[in-house]
């Protein structure tokens, strides 16, 4: 920012007298960019006991958000709308799918609890600043250009069940990620895959205990 004539900036950089070479450089917390986040959310619930089939309850809860603009500014007025950016690019913050769609059904009868929950991202950009042969204007020449500029989306399910062993003690068990969906290819700067957005670790289960005094 310096070198591009904004002299507020010098002040964090020390050049020796004579040679003008640097000699010192100040990295200090300076509050450079603006962020804009914009959506909307939608969300539905509903509940029914089963009488006549069952006893218990079924319960359904679905909650998408769907994101239109996570825009960064940044010290110059640069803009970067990362809206619908599945990827993690080096240099960058990970960006945020189009839609993220949650649903849960859970049963529920005395101190017993199940429930399946899903978690879905829509695919999205691997990096808004390139061009792929899916976005418009692509061009081979392009210094920008790459092979594919997309990534896929990942649907992920859950199962959990929770029993209360008495008023004060609960039994609980989860399976996350129960047919060991991979995330798709996605180079960042941490690994191959965005660990922000996709599950990296797999199938995994859980049990435990919880106890209120």
């Amino acid at each position: 920012r310096c070198n591009a004539g904004i002299a507020e900036y010098c002040a964090f950089v020390t050049r020796d007298p004579v040679t003008r070479l640097v000699t010192r450089l100040d990295n200090v917390n300076l509050n450079l960019n603006r962020l804009i986040a914009r959506g909307f959310d939608i969300e539905f619930f509903a509940s029914f006991p089963l009488q006549l089939w069952a006893p218990g309850t079924i319960s359904f809860r679905g909650l998408a958000t769907h994101n239109i603009e996570l825009t960064t500014i940044d010290s110059f007025g640069t803009r970067t709308n990362r809206a619908g950016m599945n990827g993690f690019p080096t240099g960058q913050t990970s960006g945020i799918p189009d839609w993220v769609v949650d649903t849960t059904l859970s049963y529920a009868t005395g101190p017993l609890t199940l429930a399946v929950q899903t978690h879905t991202l829509t695919s999205g950009k691997y990096n808004v600043d390139l061009v792929g042969p899916e976005d418009p204007g692509y061009s081979p020449s392009l210094p920008n250009s790459v092979t594919t500029n997309r990534i896929a989306g990942r649907t992920y399910v859950n199962l959990s069940t929770n029993y209360d062993t008495t008023e004060n003690f609960t039994v609980f068990g989860t399976i996350r990620n129960l047919f060991n969906e991979t995330p798709p290819p996605n180079p960042t700067a941490v690994g191959a895959f965005n660990p922000v957005l996709y599950d990296i670790v797999g199938r995994d289960f859980r049990i435990g205990v919880r106890a209120s005094f």
